[in-house]
């Protein structure tokens, strides 16, 4: 048997003696870095998932609320709306062919001389907001007299709306 007492200067290195407690305690440290290890590695893989879950969704909400998918129709035909404006009425392209083309030839910088055939026009087309110069081909409208550029006019006339750019007098006469 073994002195109960400790041995300074022992001849042989016996190993410490071990409660119950504490070597299951050692087992158990391990166990519950076992467990912390499988808990932290869940929850990460919970939090990854969720944060591309939550991307993936807020990426379909906007392209759902912007418009980016097709659209229906008036008539029920489905249509990209990022490729192709839509189409001008017929209404507007007759009356557009029935607006007459005035030519610039010359710009009065006085107020005592007339400008050829734009009097009502002004010096400046207000669509690209560059000035008449001789020979450019102006449109006025003739529901305000308001003059244009025929390209500028024609264009805003055919894809963006039936209506006069500075004023919105309607160029088709409504019914």
């Amino acid at each position: 048997m073994q002195p109960c007492g400790r041995r300074l200067l022992g001849g042989g290195a016996a190993p410490p003696p071990v409660s119950a407690g504490l070597g299951s305690g050692h087992s158990m440290d391990r166990a519950q870095r076992e467990h912390m290890e499988r808990v932290l590695g869940v929850t990460t893989t919970v939090l990854f998932v969720a944060s591309v879950s939550y991307i993936a969704l807020t990426a379909l909400y906007a392209c759902f609320c912007d418009g980016g998918g097709a659209r229906r129709d008036d008539d029920g035909a489905a249509r990209d709306s990022s490729s192709v404006p839509p189409e001008p009425s017929e209404e507007t392209k007759r009356a557009l062919k029935g607006i007459p083309v005035h030519v610039v030839v010359h710009l009065a910088r006085d107020a005592d001389e007339e400008t050829s055939s734009m009097e009502e026009g002004g010096g400046d087309c207000a669509v690209c907001l560059a000035e008449y110069a001789a020979g450019d081909e102006v449109r006025v409208l003739p529901a305000c007299r308001h003059g244009f550029h025929r390209e500028c006019v024609d264009r805003w006339l055919l894809t963006r709306a039936p209506t006069c750019p500075v004023c919105r007098a309607p160029v088709v006469a409504r019914n």
